[in-house]
């Protein structure tokens, strides 16, 4: 009998006061399931691609006629910072950074940044649009709608890992997910 291992993803959004968690587990034949920690993890950061990552969140942006975002790197700075302590700590938790925020967390080299952006756009099939958040969700839909949040106009991503899961935190400034007010 062949055991499959197992790839986890996690996901995670904050802004101004909303949580959504979602987790997902994906079978794969190529992954790896040794994460288990000898001693203290090391981080390491790793090379976001900016044009990459401002692309997967665009595409989302532009179905729902909004404008694109553009990069900061000081608020990429400030996601490194945290994308790297949480592959330090290995720990999947948010910031209190004063931006939006939503973080992922996989299998290390066995997704893409478009991948991982993917995930929080795949919470696209439960948006109702035309309501206030949060009454935009049949379901968690909150990584989604801080992408396609018309007030936000700029985004910073880091990525860490250490060794055995990948960690990406993407910022939005300024936040979205307001309580009462309509996504765009």
């Amino acid at each position: 009998m062949m055991i499959k291992p197992q790839i986890f993803v996690l996901a995670f959004s904050i802004a101004a006061g909303c949580e959504a968690l979602n987790t997902a587990y994906i079978q794969s034949d190529s992954a790896s399931t040794t994460d288990e920690a000898v001693g203290s993890p090391a981080s390491h950061s790793q090379n976001v691609n900016e044009s990459e990552i401002l692309a997967a969140h665009n595409k989302y942006r532009r179905e729902v006629g909004v404008p694109a975002l553009v990069w900061s790197d000081s608020i990429a700075a400030s996601a490194r910072q945290w994308a790297d302590h949480l592959a330090a700590t290995r720990s999947f938790k948010h910031s209190s950074s004063g931006y939006g925020e939503n973080i992922w967390s996989g299998t290390t080299g066995s997704f893409s940044q478009t991948d991982m952006v993917d995930r929080w756009g795949s919470e696209q099939q439960y948006f109702v649009a035309g309501g206030s958040f949060p009454n935009v969700c049949r379901g968690r839909c909150g990584h989604y709608t801080q992408m396609i949040w018309r007030n936000t106009t700029a985004i910073g991503c880091g990525l860490a890992t250490d060794g055995g899961r990948d960690y990406l935190v993407c910022r939005y400034n300024p936040p979205g997910n307001y309580r009462g007010r309509k996504p765009y």
